[in-house]
């Protein structure tokens, strides 16, 4: 079973409202769609147990208007929202400043990666200023007995580690945070008895 997307209408008590599915040929996961938040809640490796996530999608809280802090209240928007074979996207908006937020999850190919995007879109007339904040979060509920390793890429200013490819042992207590961005370009060096200074773009 390859790419699969199933929609799940929950019952009016049940304050999560709709989840799905999404799966390629050696992963599956499930999300579901908060009133205020989204949340990825299972990720499972094919013949293996599920990890469940405890945690909601943490959305923006403020945005910056003319200078000042402007919280915000999310709301899902269920109509824009698709749940499709190989792609699940939620749509979340605000009503001051008007904000929409496109939280997705794609199956590109039947084996590799299922890949997220969290879009950000200001559809007010005003300037506004997001805050840093991170694409994905999460706290898995798995067996303290697991031996578990974490994969990464270096990506960032300068030049990558002799290493630059990363698999290290994950430990009780470990913290870890990575920002991406693309390798910068050397900065030019003036010229003799040129005392300005001019970097790469």
């Amino acid at each position: 079973m390859v790419g699969l997307g199933v929609m799940r209408v929950a019952h009016a008590s049940d304050l999560r409202g709709v989840g799905g599915e999404l799966a390629s040929a050696d992963t599956v996961i499930t999300l579901e769609a908060g009133e205020q938040a989204p949340r990825l809640t299972t990720l499972r490796l094919r013949g293996a147990l599920a990890w469940k996530n405890r945690t909601d999608e943490a959305l923006p809280d403020h945005v910056e208007v003319c200078g000042a802090a402007q919280p915000l209240v999310w709301r899902l928007d269920r109509a824009s929202s698709r749940f499709e074979s190989k792609q699940i996207q939620l749509e979340y908006a605000t009503e001051s400043p008007r904000l929409k937020l496109v939280w997705r999850w794609r199956a590109r190919a039947g084996y590799g990666a299922i890949e997220h995007t969290l879009l950000n879109q200001n559809l007010s007339n005003d300037t506004v200023w997001l805050p840093l904040q991170p694409s994905f979060r999460f706290d898995w509920m798995i067996d303290p007995q697991s031996a578990l390793e974490r994969f990464w890429v270096e990506k960032g200013a300068d030049s990558p580690s002799a290493q630059g490819t990363h698999l290290d042992a994950l430990h009780d207590g470990d913290t870890w945070q990575g920002t991406s961005s693309t390798y910068a370009r050397p900065i030019a060096k003036p010229a003799a008895g040129d005392d300005s200074l001019s970097s790469g773009r």
